[in-house]
């Protein structure tokens, strides 16, 4: 085994369009963590890592506390050639007690969720991002001696027009990450936009948005990393995407969102805790949106 995906099923809110395994952050996190450093003695205390990736959910909605925690547990891991290692976070989650904390842990990446910098986007996802903060946020980043950094980006949301991708691309960019991860917005059962009745854009539209940025941003420094398939673009500067290239897993590159998860089998012991979480955070999302 050589790349391990932790799952953080945490948030401080529930995205409209997110249909990932989460619920809302409260006391279970700790039992949660609990339930992970048994899995992790039971299945991995014995494999050799050398790219390690947590996310979510949100990791960085969890306390200081309980990040130190989770961070601590890959000291159980045998991570002596570790290449790297990515933790995802909300750009407002970012502050200088986070990062310093990261860089204790050799956390090497980071994955921002950004989505948007639009307001009626963010209004529909129910996001909350400002360039402003961002820019001050990335600076912050820099200032603590992160080098890797990707952005996310979600496209094609209802209503969306072709000037407003245009331009969160244009404010993506001058962040300067070395990594963009995009997604055309799908809509998923269980989630708000879907019990609200909310229709995907036209396919004509998607694919029009779709070729826009693989054109705009399949560029030097940057390369593009497609995946037609799935209206999936992840884009990275030539230095790190030939870091990717020397891994086998560099055609699922897609944030780890897509396609790294446990098995059934090898999460019995943290199904105790989720199964009951996740149902009751289904009863939440329909009580909410009726």
């Amino acid at each position: 085994m050589s790349s391990l995906y932790i799952h953080i099923p945490f948030c401080d809110h529930i995205c409209a369009y997110c249909d990932f395994s989460k619920v809302m952050n409260n006391d279970w996190a700790n039992k949660y963590l609990d339930a992970l450093e048994f899995e992790i003695r039971d299945k991995c205390i014995d494999e050799s890592f050398d790219t390690i990736y947590i996310g979510g959910g949100t990791p960085s909605s969890l306390s200081i506390k309980e990040i130190e925690y989770l961070l601590a547990l890959t000291n159980l891991l045998n991570i002596q050639e570790l290449e790297e290692f990515t933790f995802e976070c909300n750009i407002e989650d970012i502050t200088e007690e986070l990062l310093d904390l990261l860089t204790k842990f050799k956390v090497n990446r980071l994955s921002i969720g950004i989505e948007s910098f639009d307001e009626e986007n963010l209004l529909l996802m129910k996001r909350k991002t400002d360039y402003k903060d961002a820019k001050r946020k990335m600076e912050l980043i820099r200032s603590k001696g992160f080098n890797n950094v990707n952005l996310d980006l979600i496209y094609a949301l209802p209503g969306e027009k072709m000037s407003t991708l245009k331009k969160d691309i244009k404010l993506l960019l001058s962040l300067n990450p070395e990594h963009i991860s995009t997604y055309s917005l799908m809509i998923e059962d269980n989630t708000f936009l879907n019990y609200k009745k909310v229709n995907n854009i036209s396919e004509e539209i998607d694919a029009s948005m779709y070729e826009y940025i693989c054109k705009k941003l399949s560029k030097p420094p940057y390369v593009c990393n497609g995946c037609p398939q799935k209206r999936v673009c992840t884009l990275s500067k030539q230095f790190y995407d030939a870091v990717y290239a020397d891994k086998e897993y560099k055609e699922n590159l897609i944030e780890s969102r897509t396609g790294i998860t446990y098995s059934k089998k090898e999460i019995e012991n943290l199904n105790n805790i989720l199964v009951p979480l996740i149902k009751e955070q289904k009863q939440s999302i329909h009580h909410a949106v009726i």
